[in-house]
């Protein structure tokens, strides 16, 4: 999917800190720090008029980013957000299993 955006367009990715290549070792991991990376990276690299999407956890990001800077995003795309949180709705099981991922990364 990035491969096909970025052939006609300027698509500009980034890590949330701690994920992926971005450092791990972050004093802070909160809505807020992920909301203020994102507006580093947007006033990093100047963008106006832009189309901002969002995956999983960065859906709720890109909707407080919209809410606050509507001069800068032209449009919003949302792919597989939750309101309410990945474990509403799961099953016990499904749950449990992702907990055990949580606790195994906080653990390195």
């Amino acid at each position: 999917m990035f491969r096909e955006l970025a052939a006609e367009h300027t698509f500009v990715r980034y890590d949330e800190r701690g994920n992926g290549l971005s450092d791990w070792n972050v004093p802070e991991i909160s809505f807020p720090a992920f909301l203020e990376d994102l507006e580093t990276v947007v006033d990093h690299l100047g963008l106006t008029g832009f189309p901002l999407l969002g995956l999983s956890q960065g859906c709720a990001v890109s909707i407080e980013y919209a809410v606050r800077h509507p001069d800068k995003v032209s449009a919003l795309i949302l792919i597989g957000g939750y309101a309410a949180g990945w474990r509403i709705g799961l099953l016990q099981e499904e749950c449990e299993q992702r907990e055990v991922v949580l606790t195994l990364t906080r653990h390195g």
